[in-house]
């Protein structure tokens, strides 16, 4: 791989390189080669990318060389001399000079080449007419000019003693031209910063500028963009226009630069203006971009897009403007077939007609829109579009012609929908939905496009629709109304039982289906009285079953204080009546056992939702007498608890008991209709 890449086997050049060896004191051959492979790697790796895979793979394999040294033989020149590296590849660093762009070179301490690449050569016998070779010393190649011998080993000197930067020179006489050269120079180090040589890389600035200008003509002459500069405002005369220009507006650069008018003249009437207020306060924000209307030399008009911005000094005093234009009236032309088009297509199905804004004469009609108001193809056609507007005594046709056309042409790209009354050419009434939009036509100017749907069935689809919900609605708060008022009645029967009762555990027992049986009315009673039918706020539920409660167990509230955190939410059916079952029975516990011979207290109840996971949590806290904290719920044979267990399995919840101070509930659960 190597010896492709690199394939040295000059034997001038190996001469050459055994001379070199001396040169570089206790430095071996090897030490040299590696020092300066890596440093020209380093200087060079913006410049041999284009190796790739090939750069890559001969790196490694002389990473995998192994040299012997110590056994090479002493030949008298001061330290051991250096066996060759290899026959067949005496020099690294040709090969990778080879491979770069720019002309490029290596000099050891007394100037001589150590190598350079072919593009290197033969630039240097272009303009000192001297061949080179490996070995030549460059300070005697320049021997026929004192002056350039003179500024080279200044130059020179600089980079041997370690200086790293670059310089311009300019090279040719009578005979040659003249072009300018950038030199930049690297030093070529040791591992202990010991300078070995000088790198540099020249590249002809000249020919780069050459290149350049040449590029930069072809890309106005061929452009469709028309390059121009103007002074600044008041009256932006032209000071350039590429000349590309003739082929795009069919005048001369001549005739731009010496009409001072011959621009703005040409603008269409109705551009003018709006570029002449907008052009000064774009300009002051640094771009401006129009679209407009520009008189070709033919007379027609063609559509330009004119783009621009404001040149300041260091001051930010305005220098000039520079910018571009391009025919776009291909362009603008596609567009309109193709918004009409769209329009059409989007509604092929629907009844369309075209209306000139100006006076509301229809100029087309489809089929479709034919057939929707019963009229013969072609009658439509120059009639007034009120002649299918349905007109009461509460509103006129032209009004309602007169408003839709405001709202259109009020802004660009509007669109307006509603619902109209038409009217056959029978005289039959019947409703349509309207979408009205505005566009620009060839030959009509400015049209509204209507797009009409008979929507008579579907209105009147709608309006059974909406009466039979409404039905519903009243019919569905009846049954809440009178499950509600079922419940109370058998409240009320269970209230009367328990006073006939003689046995108080009885009359206990009674009294707690009495209050459970209310926690489930006074959902369907928030139902009923609600605008949802489905769902109560759970915040005006809490309060109310809370004081029925306070009632029921005669509980005076300066005796038993309680607090609410309650958030507004809304719960389904299925989920309020467990939870308004389960607060009623830790409630009631609490009521009953948690505050003895009159004991005073808080009951503490808190219902919210938690924002990350948007699961709920009902809690109820008291700080009476609290239970045992070996007591288990889920083996209480208390009835009230165990009912508190299976609802909360029933919305899918999970609960804790928590009896370190007083007793506290902790009931989570996800707010889901249950089907």
């Amino acid at each position: 791989m190597i010896k492709i890449l690199l394939g040295l086997t000059c034997e001038k050049e190996k001469l050459y390189y055994n001379n070199f060896k001396t040169q570089v004191n206790q430095k071996s051959l090897c030490q040299l080669k590696t020092d300066m492979n890596k440093q020209i790697k380093e200087k060079l790796q913006q410049e041999i990318q284009d190796l790739g895979d090939r750069l890559h793979r001969a790196e490694v394999e002389l990473r995998a060389l192994n040299l012997d040294v110590d056994a090479l033989p002493d030949i008298g020149l001061g330290p051991p001399a250096i066996r060759e590296l290899r026959q067949d590849n005496p020099f690294l660093l040709q090969g990778i000079l080879e491979n770069t762009t720019d002309m490029m070179t290596a000099l050891d301490l007394n100037w001589r080449y150590i190598a350079f690449n072919q593009a290197y050569k033969t630039e240097f016998i272009k303009i000192f007419g001297r061949d080179i070779d490996i070995g030549t010393s460059l300070i005697e190649s320049l021997s026929h000019l004192p002056n350039g011998q003179a500024k080279a080993q200044d130059i020179l000197g600089r980079a041997l003693r370690g200086e790293e930067f670059t310089v311009i020179q300019e090279f040719g006489d009578s005979k040659r031209d003249r072009n300018k050269y950038q030199f930049t120079f690297h030093s070529i180090r040791d591992d202990q910063g010991e300078t070995l040589g000088t790198l540099h890389v020249v590249k002809n600035l000249s020919e780069i500028e050459r290149q350049t200008q040449q590029y930069l003509q072809y890309l106005l002459t061929s452009s469709p963009a028309v390059i121009f500069s103007t002074q600044p405002e008041p009256n932006y005369k032209l000071t350039y226009i590429s000349d590309n220009v003739v082929n795009v507006v069919g005048y001369t650069p001549e005739q731009f630069l010496n009409g001072s008018d011959l621009w703005l003249n040409h603008i269409h009437s109705e551009d003018i203006d709006s570029i002449l207020q907008e052009l000064p306060r774009k300009l002051n924000q640094g771009n401006y971009s129009f679209e407009y209307r520009f008189m070709h030399a033919d007379g027609t008009y063609h559509w330009l897009l004119d783009e621009g911005r404001l040149i300041r000094d260091e001051t930010g005093e305005p220098i000039e403007v520079v910018g571009y234009f391009v025919d776009i009236s291909d362009r603008k032309q596609t567009e309109k077939d193709i918004n009409l088009q769209a329009v059409i297509n989007r509604n092929i199905e629907e009844g369309i007609c075209l209306v000139r804004a100006n006076d509301g004469i229809i100029v087309y009609a489809n089929p479709k829109f034919e057939q929707m108001f019963g009229y013969e193809p072609g009658e439509l056609n120059n009639q007034p579009v009120t002649i299918i507007d349905y007109e009461n005594n509460q509103i006129g046709v032209e009004p309602v012609r007169q408003l839709i056309t405001q709202k259109i042409m009020a802004k660009a790209n509007a669109e307006y929908t509603c619902q109209i009354h038409n009217v056959k050419k029978d005289g039959t009434p019947f409703w349509g939905k309207a979408i009205t939009s505005r566009f620009e036509h060839p030959d009509y100017g400015t049209v509204m496009v209507i797009v009409q749907q008979d929507i008579t069935v579907q209105k009147q689809t709608k309006e059974e629709l909406q009466a039979s919900l409404k039905e519903k609605e009243v019919l569905l708060k009846e049954i809440h109304h009178r499950v509600k008022n079922n419940l109370q009645i058998v409240s009320s029967l269970l209230q009367m039982q328990s006073r006939r009762t003689k046995y108080q555990d009885v009359a206990l027992v009674l009294q707690d289906s009495q209050n459970r049986i209310a926690s489930i009315a006074l959902v369907h009673e928030k139902l009923y009285r609600s605008d949802n039918l489905a769902q109560i706020d759970f915040a005006q539920y809490v309060p109310d079953l809370i004081t029925h409660l306070f009632d029921s167990y005669s509980i005076s509230s300066s005796r038993v204080r309680i607090s609410y955190q309650v958030e507004d939410i809304d719960l389904a059916i299925d989920t309020a009546i467990p939870c308004g079952l389960i607060l009623n029975e830790l409630v009631s516990n609490t009521l009953k056992y948690a505050f003895p011979e009159d004991q005073q207290g808080e009951i503490e109840i808190k219902f919210q939702r938690n924002p990350d996971n948007n699961l709920l949590t009902l809690l109820v806290r008291d700080d009476g007498v609290g239970i045992q904290k070996s007591f288990d719920i889920e083996t209480t044979t208390s009835l009230g608890l165990t009912l508190v267990v299976g609802l909360v399995e029933q919305i899918d919840g999970t609960l804790d008991l928590n009896c370190d101070s007083g007793t506290e509930f902790r009931i989570t659960f996800s707010n889901k209709l249950r089907t």
